[in-house]
């Protein structure tokens, strides 16, 4: 795509920030197939829905149409998440939800346009014939490259893309790198000392690439794709829906009915289950038929939730009270994600739990508040040393500088649900309510959203089960990661719970306070995401410093 077409995108939209027009921007050239500015009058809404709003949708649409063109542009059939009444009466027939769209960007380009856009990177080779022979002789053996011959091999491979595109997006960067850990993984994808991939095995050489490439053209405003935005008010106001609501998810929002279910059928459903609920209390959440009843109104609940202006937690919960337990909220991630995390969390927080806690107790240099809490924990009796998953977390949470105050609550181990309500100023994002005299010694829990206590843990469950629940909450609830625990937070997300997106993150925050200084200083998303990397390496290898990382 050239830069004129850029720069038209960027007029009609002044407020679309450098992240989403980046990716924008390489879904149009690569996927949809636009090069120059002709080709945007052709585009429809299905070509941007995934990365715009509804309304930037329709101005980019009205902004390039063909001249003397009076069809006012319009949206595909309202679905499920479209309509406005939770009532859900005017969620659309099965047969609406498959009908196709008609495509005249289709019939308009021809096909092999697209084959054109993306035929440099197809028919791209990396240059192995130019990397050093150390590198060489690694590959040859399989063993892990190591960390200056690594960096050549970055630059020699920027310098062959940089002969097709001055600029290649990160788009292009993650195609290359997926390219080179292919064809050598032992050598190059990031794995533990066990040889578990970790996340998609290359983010780490997406970034390099893409480092690599903003550092040559540091210099050159005319290769650069991000520009200074240009605001009346200085500021973006986020879209009520955007990429980030369904980050990881992979069943965000359904547009197909149940068989054999319709609106009417599915709010009689509704209403049944919170008549179970009122007579029996959260304990019918683990029946089978209660169970089976929230998956076929899974759909239902996603309506509601996606709903924009988006619902309040009370009033979700006055609608559906069974998923605020630890079932219906971790059953609801479920399908949700594709991740059962209730069983994950459990068993990673024991095993990888030991971990953490013996990486840091082997480091020679500790910080202060390290050292004060693995004296703690090794102090304990036997009964608080088991607790490895409150452990590990308030370690992690000193290793990244966050305050314990950022995810938890400490409260009596007598509080109930109101006095906690009443007594403490409960923050809106989530929180852990730890009933105890100190964090590694409670052994009830409950969560808490928007300053109130919207699940109540029965006492014979587990830490794991409780961190499970409020894990659960910000993608059920479409909830972004509180910036003062979102290291920690996409470190459980990326390390424990395992989901790895390829891009994007669940913070959107552009600032922060400083861990070490306290000012508010520019948030940088991506570093986030090494610190889990080189944590997630770290943890694996207890024996290497941070300075032998094999990340770059």
């Amino acid at each position: 795509m050239d830069a004129e077409c850029i720069t038209e995108i960027q007029r009609v939209l002044p407020e679309l920030d450098d992240d989403n027009l980046e990716a924008l921007v390489g879904h149009l050239a690569f996927v949809v197939g636009v090069k120059e500015k002709k080709h945007l009058a052709f585009l429809e809404f299905d070509d941007m829905q995934n990365h715009l709003t509804r309304i930037q949708c329709r101005q980019i649409i009205e902004a390039f149409k063909p001249k003397g063109c009076s069809q006012p542009c319009t949206a595909p059939s309202p679905s499920l998440a479209a309509a406005p009444s939770p009532s859900l009466a005017a969620a659309p027939s099965p047969s609406l939800a498959e009908a196709p769209s008609s495509s005249l960007a289709e019939a308009a380009v021809p096909s092999t346009y697209l084959e054109t856009q993306r035929s440099w990177i197809e028919n791209f080779t990396i240059p192995w014939e130019k990397m050093p022979a150390t590198l060489l002789k690694s590959i040859s053996k399989q063993e892990r490259a190591n960390p200056p011959d690594r960096r050549a091999m970055v630059r020699i491979v920027v310098d062959s893309m940089r002969q097709h595109c001055s600029n290649p997006n990160r788009a292009t960067c993650a195609a290359v790198a997926k390219m080179i850990a292919l064809k050598h993984p032992l050598t190059f994808t990031d794995r533990t000392v066990d040889g578990v991939q970790i996340g998609i095995g290359y983010y780490s050489l997406i970034n390099q690439l893409k480092t690599r490439v903003e550092h040559l053209n540091r210099g050159s405003t005319s290769d650069r794709i991000r520009k200074p935005r240009t605001t009346q008010d200085g500021h973006v106001t986020k879209a009520v829906r955007c990429k980030m609501d369904s980050y990881g998810c992979v069943n965000w929002q359904p547009n197909i009915l149940p068989e054999g279910e319709t609106a009417e059928t599915l709010e009689e459903k509704r209403k049944n289950l919170k008549a179970i609920f009122e007579s029996v209390g959260p304990r019918a959440a683990e029946w089978p038929a209660t169970e089976k009843c929230m998956d076929v109104t899974y759909i239902y609940q996603r309506h509601i939730i996606n709903s924009c202006p988006a619902p309040s937690i009370s009033e979700i919960k006055d609608q559906w009270p069974l998923l605020f337990t630890p079932r219906g909220l971790c059953s609801h991630f479920k399908t949700l994600t594709g991740i059962d995390i209730r069983n994950r969390l459990g068993e990673v927080l024991q095993n990888k739990g030991k971990r953490i806690i013996s990486y840091f107790e082997k480091q020679p240099y500790k910080q202060p508040d390290i050292q004060r809490l693995l004296k703690e924990i090794n102090d304990a009796t036997s009964a608080v040393q088991k607790q490895t998953g409150i452990a590990a977390i308030l370690l992690l949470m000193k290793h990244f500088l966050e305050s314990e105050e950022s995810i938890f609550i400490l409260a009596d181990a007598c509080a109930t649900s109101t006095s906690i309500e009443g007594d403490i100023d409960i923050p809106i994002t989530p929180r852990v309510v730890m009933l105890g005299n100190t964090l590694l010694t409670s052994t009830r829990w409950m969560v808490t959203i928007e300053g109130k206590v919207v699940c109540v843990l029965e006492e014979q469950l587990t830490f794991s089960d409780a961190l499970s629940a409020f894990f659960s909450t910000f993608y059920v609830f479409n909830i972004e990661y509180q910036e003062p625990a979102s290291a920690t937070l996409e470190f459980i997300q990326r390390f424990l719970v395992r989901i790895n997106p390829e891009e994007g993150t669940k913070c959107s925050s552009k600032t922060g306070v400083s861990r070490k200084t306290g000012a508010i200083v520019k948030r940088k998303g991506i570093s986030l995401l090494c610190a889990y990397i080189e944590m997630s390496l770290l943890v694996s290898e207890p024996s290497k410093s941070l300075l032998s990382c094999h990340v770059y």
